[in-house]
């Protein structure tokens, strides 16, 4: 029979879609598509059997070339449904860019292509495979439930056709095993449309259409291409690929979402290099990962050496095992474990507590300052999960860059992980939401573990903080802290001070203070400097707490401080009633510190109020 487009036919009464909704679940930039396609293609790849390769292909077609790329595709059925949604009340951006292609006569294929990984492996009528995972299902992951890929949720494939101008991707795969009945390539495209009538009317289409072939004129969605028809279809489509395992997938019109003005090629490719190492450099450092970007003018390589942003990461995981305990100087490296008290799962298997590594070091004058004061997150998958800024610990000059190598990642170099680093590297992988840029709780940590799940991540994070305070604290020698520093990090005009009765009068002590509500963990985060008015002092102390706003003022309601951490590990600090406390003698002339309230689900606006009390010098 013949090959083309074929389209699920829709219910009048039954529910219509406006869209997928998948690609509303992630942001659309070049750097999000770039980790989403890399993070899919790693999780592909088999162990111990060489790196994943993956090349990003930019084809621009224009004249007889892309009349030559629409005849091969079925453009004309193709067109013909765009064409009714673009009619639709919600369909400007396809009209805007079917009359681009138009008036402009140039279409963009990027093409993801992927070697040494499986393959799009399953029949075409499998209820469970990667094939249907990813050409035929939605919010579906056929990825292992043991922790070792970087998703699970389903949503990173999205990203393919959200960038497709006419929300179209074809797939090309070479499967490290053939079925019986066939033999690769296999070939099968996808289309991702609203519900939409047919041109005349009569009929009314679910929205998603496939293109491949019809075995008979009753069938509605064709099955996969495969054998040499295959092969001959892939070329004249530029989705031709090597005989290594693996799957080309092209996006047919690619363009970013979010520009205005659309990107050059080099443009693009400069990108996607960056975003690359930015979020992968664990995995093309330690061989499992190779990126390529080939353009009509030749082929990059994602080499880490251009890209010196990632420059002190890379060196703070390859001197971990060598590390000290002290940051002393520019270039040091020091390295702390962070213990993680492990919930058990909650089918009841035990889990083993373990630890993470802190490597951090201290910045030199020649580093890159882009990520700078940034801790970068990542285990086992190879990517990083996200660049945690850190900047609020930092005092005078010692600014720091730091890697948590964690899971299955903190054996990289030195040996095999433990079991303690595999039930972290799957429960840390259950704590990303579809995002995949942060560890919080999530819907998969709070079924897939016991009561604690969440305590553990956001006490992760904490024991970080501390950590990380220890190890960059400056030390006495080294001086104060700067005014211009200060005023960097701390704008003057945030926040509220006041003072307390003391043997002194006027305000005793001064600073300033900052105060945020953070979305992410539903609880303020306020951070400062205080410092006693006078020289002459001894001891002296602060404490602070978070009043509630209403629109005519403060009001009596206080919202509880559950931490607070100064800067100077001399300084007694703890909580009590609601409220942070500081206490320092005079050996101490000023206090830098951060803190948090627990969880606020009403927001609105707060008050940090900080009290004060200053012992004179020469009082008994």
């Amino acid at each position: 029979m013949t090959n083309g487009w074929g389209f699920s036919r829709a219910n009048r009464r039954g529910e219509w879609s406006g869209g997928d909704p998948t690609k509303y679940a992630l942001d659309k930039e070049i750097s999000i598509f770039t980790r989403e396609v890399l993070q899919n293609a790693n999780d592909q790849g088999p162990e111990d059997d060489g790196p994943v390769e993956v090349t990003f292909r930019l084809t621009p077609l224009s004249g007889d070339d892309l009349n030559q790329f629409k005849e091969a595709i079925d453009w004309d059925t193709l067109h013909g449904h765009l064409e009714t949604v673009a009619d639709m009340d919600k369909g400007g951006g396809y009209r805007r860019y079917l009359n681009r292609i138009e008036e402009e006569d140039d279409l963009l294929l990027l093409t993801v292509e992927d070697r040494n990984t499986t393959g799009l492996i399953g029949s075409d009528d499998d209820e469970s495979s990667n094939f249907r995972a990813l050409v035929r299902d939605v919010l579906f992951s056929s990825k292992p439930d043991d922790g070792t890929s970087g998703g699970s949720y389903g949503l990173g494939k999205a990203v393919l056709w959200a960038f497709s101008g006419v929300s179209t991707v074809i797939f090309n795969s070479q499967l490290a095993e053939d079925p019986e009945e066939y033999e690769s390539p296999r070939l099968i495209g996808r289309t991702r449309l609203p519900t939409h009538r047919s041109e005349d009317g009569d009929t009314i289409y679910q929205g998603p259409g496939w293109f491949g072939h019809f075995d008979s004129d009753d069938d509605e969605i064709p099955r996969s291409i495969w054998n040499g028809e295959a092969e001959d279809l892939a070329e004249a489509l530029h989705i031709d690929r090597p005989d290594a395992s693996g799957t080309s997938a092209t996006v047919v019109g690619f363009r970013d979402p979010t520009a205005e003005e659309q990107p050059s090629v080099d443009d693009l490719a400069d990108d996607i290099i960056e975003a690359s190492v930015k979020y992968f450099w664990p995995a093309i450092h330690f061989g499992d990962l190779e990126v390529s970007v080939e353009t009509p003018d030749g082929v990059r390589e994602a080499d880490i050496d251009e890209v010196p942003a990632v420059h002190p990461f890379v060196k703070c995981v390859d001197e971990r095992f060598d590390a000290d305990d002290d940051l002393d100087d520019p270039g040091d490296v020091a390295k702390k474990e962070v213990p993680v008290e492990m919930p058990d799962e909650y089918d009841g298997r035990p889990t083993e507590d373990g630890s993470v590594s802190l490597s951090v070091r201290l910045a030199g004058p020649d580093d890159d300052e882009e990520l700078v004061n940034k801790v970068a997150f990542f285990r086992g998958a190879g990517m990083v999960v996200r660049y945690w800024d850190r900047d609020r610990v930092v005092l005078g000059d010692r600014d720091f860059y730091a890697a948590l190598v964690c899971g299955r990642a903190r054996a990289w170099g030195n040996g095999e992980p433990t079991e303690a680093d595999e039930d972290i590297e799957k429960f840390l992988r259950a704590a990303e939401p579809p995002e995949h840029d942060k560890w919080t709780s999530t819907e998969n940590l709070k079924d897939g573990y016991m009561l604690g799940g969440p305590t553990t991540v956001d006490g992760l994070h904490d024991d970080v903080t501390e950590s990380l305070r220890k190890l960059v604290q400056q030390s006495r020698s080294r001086g104060k802290l700067g005014p211009k520093r200060l005023a960097k990090r701390f704008p003057i005009g945030h926040g509220s001070s006041r003072r307390s009765d003391s043997p002194t009068m006027g305000r005793v002590i001064d600073g300033d203070t900052t105060v945020g509500f953070d979305n992410d963990t539903d609880r303020w985060e306020f951070s400062g400097y205080l410092e006693p008015t006078v020289d002459d002092h001894r001891s002296w102390s602060a404490t602070v707490s978070l009043r509630r706003m209403a629109e005519d003022g403060p009001t009596e309601d206080f919202i509880p401080v559950v931490s607070i951490q100064p800067d100077d590990l001399s300084v007694t600090h703890g909580t009590s009633d609601g409220k942070g406390s500081l206490e320092a003698d005079e050996t101490v002339d000023g206090i830098r510190f951060e803190g948090y309230s627990e969880t606020d689900p009403r927001e609105g606006e707060t008050r940090l109020e900080v009290e004060g009390t200053v012992q004179l010098g020469g009082d008994d």
